[in-house]
């Protein structure tokens, strides 16, 4: 009897240590799964909070850098951005001086890293205006022009990269001697259109109607490739996509606004959408499939500050912001995307030394450093950094 008591409390002491343990066993269990939950929980806020805070700090770190590029980038267009700009070249034209006209005889340049003009003293030129110039194996080359009562078919030459470098005679000279005429050059040959030429019977010069094309290398020959529909002087002229395309000017009786295309290829010439006004005397430039085109007189005389684009593609015109100066018989070069304006003349006819340059990406104009002298009808090209 006392053996099976025994063993029934033994068992019974069993059953319970099984419970208990059972029962220790799930509360450990509830209580680490309830431990490990909060854990999870706490972990997965805690890294919630790094995220959050990551992407805070990257989100400002961006806000700041764009306010600094904006920052750097007001600095630098503040002055029209002289960052991997060429320096600009311009010689010739003309001023007054005790109430008469002067030739310019000096050549200076416009250097964009400290901003300023210098004379070359080497470079004193003969006091050619209403004429042109291009730039042809690292040379300055200006083609015919006016003295005064004579005119000229000749071609001078400077290395602009060569500071002492004095000016002298090219190897060719134009088909005629002209003035207010427009020349490109492509490769080795030039192209001419209009001016005022010298009359076969040596009298009074005449508007001519002719585009010649004249080769840079031996044997420096020339031909006539067409006749344009209307004779043109003081007009503008540009090159894309092998045609020229000459706008505006004054064809003898009238300031027109027509504008002719000579594709080169087909050798076809045809008549344009017209400029949005009639104009010479002004400046142009190319940008992309554009002539920007610059200033000028308008049909009744009038200076203008105006400036024009023209899609040399559609034919479409459209206006930019206004010049800050009223000017004519002015000269422009375009270097990356700013266009440089300088000399000319103003609305009382006073010869300008004032410079304009024209952000086309900010669409905005700022006036740059004043040319040492006074010029209107100059000439000038730009010095390739390369």
């Amino acid at each position: 009897m006392q053996d099976r008591l025994s063993s029934e409390v033994k068992e019974e002491v069993k059953n319970e240590v099984r419970d208990m343990k059972v029962e220790m066993k799930n509360e450990m269990k509830g209580m680490i799964e309830n431990e490990m939950k909060g854990i999870k929980e706490e972990m997965k806020n805690e890294m919630k909070e790094i995220v959050m805070s990551a992407v805070r700090d990257a989100m400002a770190g961006i806000k700041g850098f764009e306010v600094e590029m904006q920052n750097s980038n007001q600095s630098s267009q503040a002055t029209c951005s002289a960052d991997a700009r060429e320096n600009i070249f311009v010689v010739g034209g003309h001023h007054k001086q005790d109430g008469r006209s002067v030739k310019n005889k000096s050549t200076e340049y416009f250097n964009w890293a400290d901003q300023t003009w210098t004379l070359l003293d080497s470079a004193v030129f003969e006091g050619r205006f209403h004429t042109c110039s291009f730039l042809y194996q690292g040379q300055m080359v200006v083609a015919g022009g006016s003295y005064g009562n004579n005119k000229t078919n000749t071609m001078k030459c400077l290395n602009i990269a060569d500071p002492v470098a004095t000016w002298k005679d090219f190897a060719v000279n134009l088909p005629v001697k002209c003035f207010r005429h427009k020349v490109i050059n492509h490769n080795d040959q030039l192209f001419m259109s209009g001016g005022c030429v010298e009359s076969t019977d040596g009298g009074q010069a005449v508007r001519s109607d002719a585009v010649y094309e004249v080769q840079l290398v031996p044997p420096y020959s020339s031909k006539m490739l067409t006749r344009l529909p209307q004779a043109r002087s003081s007009h503008g002229m540009e090159m894309f996509d092998q045609k020229l395309f000459i706008l505006g000017g004054y064809d003898g009786k009238r300031i027109t606004a027509s504008v002719f295309q000579y594709d080169l290829n087909k050798s076809e010439c045809k008549e344009m959408p017209p400029l949005p006004y009639a104009v010479r005397e002004v400046g142009t430039v190319i940008w992309q499939n554009n002539v920007l085109v610059i200033g000028g007189k308008d049909a009744g005389y009038t200076p203008l500050n105006k400036f024009a684009m023209y899609d040399v593609i559609t034919g479409r015109s459209q206006m930019l912001p206004s010049m800050k100066h009223k000017r004519y018989g002015c000269t422009a070069v375009l270097t990356g995307n700013i266009v440089v304006v300088m000399g000319g003349k103003n609305g009382k006819d006073d010869c300008l030394k004032s410079v304009e340059c024209f952000d086309l990406e900010r669409q905005v104009w700022q006036d740059l450093p004043d040319m040492l002298e006074s010029r209107a009808h100059a000439t000038a090209v730009v010095k390739p950094n390369h």
